[in-house]
């Protein structure tokens, strides 16, 4: 072995040795504490069924609502603090995509919309 690979080699394990020397085992307290509590995981259980029901509830229509605010990076909330005239604009823009979509799956041209929301 030459001796400018006994010098790489050196610093290879150099450089493992600090790593080893640095590495300080995990705790497993650590995973005890950052387990949720029964009453968590049951309010988290309780809180994502809310959710879906909430969800399943909603017509095809808010749904598709839904869908468009969030895919322009709005919620209901942006949605109620815009001016006025910026809100009613986009309220039409909704409605009309709403109306197309629905159209679309229904393939008919009138009646689609109550049909669905029945």
């Amino acid at each position: 072995m030459s001796l400018l690979a006994v010098g790489a080699a050196a610093a290879g394990i150099s450089s493992l040795a600090k790593a080893v020397a640095n590495f300080t085992k995990p705790d497993p307290e650590d995973d005890i504490k950052k387990a949720p509590t029964e009453a968590e995981q049951k309010a988290g259980t309780e809180a994502t069924q809310e959710a879906f029901l909430d969800y399943a509830r909603m017509s095809v229509a808010e749904r598709l609502r839904e869908q468009l605010l969030k895919s322009k990076g709005l919620t209901e909330e942006d949605l109620a603090a815009m001016d006025p005239d910026k809100r009613a604009a986009l309220e039409k823009e909704i409605g009309e995509d709403i109306r197309t979509r629905l159209l679309k799956e229904t393939g008919k041209q009138t009646g689609g919309i109550a049909n669905l929301l029945v």
